[in-house]
Protein backbone atom coordinates (compact mmCIF):
# COMPACT_ATOMS: atom_id res chain seq x y z
CA UNK A 1 0.00 0.00 0.00
CA UNK A 2 2.84 2.25 0.73
CA UNK A 3 4.45 2.13 -2.69
CA UNK A 4 1.41 1.69 -5.00
CA UNK A 5 3.04 -1.47 -6.55
CA UNK A 6 1.87 -4.62 -7.33
CA UNK A 7 2.96 -7.03 -4.08
CA UNK A 8 2.67 -10.26 -6.01
CA UNK A 9 0.33 -11.51 -9.18
CA UNK A 10 -1.44 -14.36 -9.07
CA UNK A 11 -1.34 -16.78 -12.41
CA UNK A 12 -5.12 -17.83 -13.76
CA UNK A 13 -6.74 -15.02 -14.96
CA UNK A 14 -6.85 -13.88 -18.48
CA UNK A 15 -9.87 -11.24 -18.67
CA UNK A 16 -11.08 -8.45 -16.04
CA UNK A 17 -11.06 -9.26 -12.14
CA UNK A 18 -14.31 -7.50 -11.21
CA UNK A 19 -14.66 -7.84 -8.01
CA UNK A 20 -12.61 -9.50 -5.24
CA UNK A 21 -14.40 -10.88 -1.58
CA UNK A 22 -12.78 -12.20 1.11
CA UNK A 23 -14.32 -14.70 3.79
CA UNK A 24 -15.36 -13.66 6.75
CA UNK A 25 -11.52 -14.99 8.54
CA UNK A 26 -9.40 -13.55 5.61
CA UNK A 27 -7.86 -16.82 4.86
CA UNK A 28 -9.80 -17.19 1.45
CA UNK A 29 -10.69 -14.86 -1.13
CA UNK A 30 -13.19 -15.08 -4.54
CA UNK A 31 -12.76 -13.23 -7.67
CA UNK A 32 -15.43 -12.17 -9.82
CA UNK A 33 -14.09 -13.22 -13.53
CA UNK A 34 -15.35 -11.83 -17.23
CA UNK A 35 -14.32 -14.85 -18.58
CA UNK A 36 -17.45 -16.56 -16.48
CA UNK A 37 -15.71 -17.69 -13.30
CA UNK A 38 -15.71 -17.55 -10.01
CA UNK A 39 -12.12 -18.32 -8.46
CA UNK A 40 -11.11 -19.37 -4.93
CA UNK A 41 -7.79 -18.78 -3.59
CA UNK A 42 -5.59 -18.98 -0.59
CA UNK A 43 -5.44 -15.04 0.59
CA UNK A 44 -2.02 -15.50 1.62
CA UNK A 45 -0.46 -18.04 -1.24
CA UNK A 46 -3.34 -16.65 -4.37
CA UNK A 47 -3.52 -20.68 -4.73
CA UNK A 48 -6.05 -21.61 -6.42
CA UNK A 49 -8.70 -23.69 -4.64
CA UNK A 50 -11.65 -24.09 -6.86
CA UNK A 51 -13.06 -22.12 -10.42
CA UNK A 52 -16.57 -22.16 -10.23
CA UNK A 53 -17.80 -22.40 -13.74
CA UNK A 54 -21.67 -22.39 -14.74
CA UNK A 55 -22.41 -18.44 -15.48
CA UNK A 56 -23.10 -17.62 -19.28
CA UNK A 57 -21.58 -14.56 -19.16
CA UNK A 58 -19.07 -12.07 -17.07
CA UNK A 59 -19.07 -12.02 -13.11
CA UNK A 60 -19.60 -8.99 -11.46
CA UNK A 61 -20.10 -9.59 -7.89
CA UNK A 62 -18.88 -12.31 -4.90
CA UNK A 63 -19.54 -12.40 -1.65
CA UNK A 64 -18.99 -14.91 1.09
CA UNK A 65 -21.58 -16.34 3.46
CA UNK A 66 -20.57 -15.15 6.75
CA UNK A 67 -20.04 -18.97 7.82
CA UNK A 68 -17.72 -19.40 4.49
CA UNK A 69 -19.73 -22.41 3.35
CA UNK A 70 -21.60 -20.67 0.44
CA UNK A 71 -20.25 -17.72 -2.07
CA UNK A 72 -22.89 -15.98 -3.83
CA UNK A 73 -22.22 -15.24 -7.27
CA UNK A 74 -23.99 -12.46 -10.02
CA UNK A 75 -23.54 -10.71 -13.15
CA UNK A 76 -24.43 -9.90 -16.94
CA UNK A 77 -26.62 -13.56 -16.79
CA UNK A 78 -29.21 -12.06 -14.62
CA UNK A 79 -29.02 -14.96 -12.02
CA UNK A 80 -27.64 -15.36 -8.70
CA UNK A 81 -25.76 -18.03 -8.10
CA UNK A 82 -24.76 -20.29 -4.82
CA UNK A 83 -21.53 -22.29 -4.96
CA UNK A 84 -20.41 -24.52 -2.24
CA UNK A 85 -16.79 -23.80 -1.45
CA UNK A 86 -15.93 -27.21 -0.07
CA UNK A 87 -17.41 -29.19 -3.11
CA UNK A 88 -16.81 -27.06 -6.06
CA UNK A 89 -20.48 -27.98 -6.53
CA UNK A 90 -23.45 -25.28 -7.52
CA UNK A 91 -26.04 -25.47 -4.66
CA UNK A 92 -29.09 -23.16 -6.47
CA UNK A 93 -29.31 -20.90 -9.10
CA UNK A 94 -31.53 -17.83 -8.40
CA UNK A 95 -33.13 -16.21 -11.89
CA UNK A 96 -35.68 -13.44 -11.36
CA UNK A 97 -33.86 -10.27 -12.38
CA UNK A 98 -34.10 -8.27 -15.32
CA UNK A 99 -30.77 -6.87 -16.04
CA UNK A 100 -27.33 -7.37 -14.47
CA UNK A 101 -26.39 -7.38 -10.97
CA UNK A 102 -23.94 -5.55 -10.10
CA UNK A 103 -23.71 -6.32 -6.18
CA UNK A 104 -24.56 -8.94 -3.64
CA UNK A 105 -24.32 -8.72 0.17
CA UNK A 106 -25.08 -11.07 3.21
CA UNK A 107 -26.55 -9.98 6.20
CA UNK A 108 -24.52 -10.00 9.08
CA UNK A 109 -26.06 -13.43 10.33
CA UNK A 110 -26.31 -14.83 6.52
CA UNK A 111 -30.19 -15.66 6.39
CA UNK A 112 -30.73 -12.98 3.48
CA UNK A 113 -28.82 -12.19 0.87
CA UNK A 114 -28.85 -8.90 -1.32
CA UNK A 115 -28.55 -8.68 -4.84
CA UNK A 116 -28.24 -5.04 -6.85
CA UNK A 117 -29.22 -4.64 -10.35
CA UNK A 118 -28.68 -2.30 -13.15
CA UNK A 119 -32.57 -2.02 -13.33
CA UNK A 120 -32.48 0.39 -10.07
CA UNK A 121 -34.39 -2.69 -7.76
CA UNK A 122 -33.04 -4.39 -4.86
CA UNK A 123 -33.93 -8.10 -4.33
CA UNK A 124 -33.59 -10.13 -1.25
CA UNK A 125 -33.20 -13.89 -1.04
CA UNK A 126 -33.87 -16.02 2.02
CA UNK A 127 -31.52 -18.10 2.08
CA UNK A 128 -32.27 -20.43 4.97
CA UNK A 129 -32.48 -24.28 3.99
CA UNK A 130 -35.75 -25.55 2.98
CA UNK A 131 -36.58 -27.51 5.58
CA UNK A 132 -35.92 -24.65 8.45
CA UNK A 133 -38.04 -22.72 6.02
CA UNK A 134 -41.17 -25.09 5.89
CA UNK A 135 -40.83 -25.28 9.58
CA UNK A 136 -41.52 -21.90 10.44
CA UNK A 137 -43.82 -21.78 7.66
CA UNK A 138 -45.81 -24.76 9.63
CA UNK A 139 -45.79 -22.49 13.01
CA UNK A 140 -46.43 -19.51 11.56
CA UNK A 141 -49.90 -21.33 10.67
CA UNK A 142 -50.26 -22.70 13.98
CA UNK A 143 -49.62 -19.46 15.61
CA UNK A 144 -52.34 -17.63 13.23
CA UNK A 145 -55.61 -18.06 15.58
CA UNK A 146 -53.68 -17.04 18.85
CA UNK A 147 -52.73 -13.91 16.98
CA UNK A 148 -56.10 -12.67 15.42
CA UNK A 149 -56.96 -13.30 18.40
CA UNK A 150 -54.14 -10.43 19.90
CA UNK A 151 -54.71 -8.17 17.19
CA UNK A 152 -58.31 -8.13 17.68
CA UNK A 153 -57.95 -7.15 21.35
CA UNK A 154 -55.35 -4.46 20.49
CA UNK A 155 -57.66 -3.04 18.04
CA UNK A 156 -60.47 -3.15 20.46
CA UNK A 157 -58.12 -0.90 22.93
CA UNK A 158 -55.87 1.43 20.62
CA UNK A 159 -58.57 1.39 17.66
CA UNK A 160 -55.36 2.66 15.60
CA UNK A 161 -53.12 -0.04 13.33
CA UNK A 162 -49.88 2.37 13.96
CA UNK A 163 -50.77 2.28 17.69
CA UNK A 164 -51.23 -1.75 17.15
CA UNK A 165 -47.89 -2.22 15.73
CA UNK A 166 -46.31 0.37 18.14
CA UNK A 167 -47.17 -2.05 21.17
CA UNK A 168 -46.45 -5.54 19.28
CA UNK A 169 -42.84 -3.83 18.52
CA UNK A 170 -42.87 -3.16 22.20
CA UNK A 171 -44.60 -5.83 24.13
CA UNK A 172 -41.68 -7.72 25.69
CA UNK A 173 -43.61 -10.62 26.22
CA UNK A 174 -43.81 -12.30 23.08
CA UNK A 175 -41.77 -14.39 21.38
CA UNK A 176 -40.72 -13.24 18.43
CA UNK A 177 -42.46 -15.90 16.52
CA UNK A 178 -45.25 -14.54 18.26
CA UNK A 179 -45.01 -10.98 17.24
CA UNK A 180 -44.25 -11.66 13.35
CA UNK A 181 -47.65 -13.68 13.73
CA UNK A 182 -49.49 -10.66 15.19
CA UNK A 183 -47.72 -8.20 12.57
CA UNK A 184 -49.07 -10.38 10.01
CA UNK A 185 -52.32 -10.71 10.74
CA UNK A 186 -52.63 -6.90 11.80
CA UNK A 187 -51.77 -6.64 7.92
CA UNK A 188 -54.39 -8.78 6.87
CA UNK A 189 -56.76 -6.32 8.16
Amino acid sequence: MRTFRPAVRWPGHTTDVNAIAFDRAGGRLASAVSDHTVRLREAATGRCLRVFEGHTDEVFAAAFHPDGTRIASAGRDRAVWLWDPASDQEVARLPGHTSYIWSLAFSPGGETLVSGPGDSTVRLWDTAPLKARYQARREAVALQPEAERLVERLLAEKTDAAAVAAALGAGRSLSEPRKHAALRALLRR
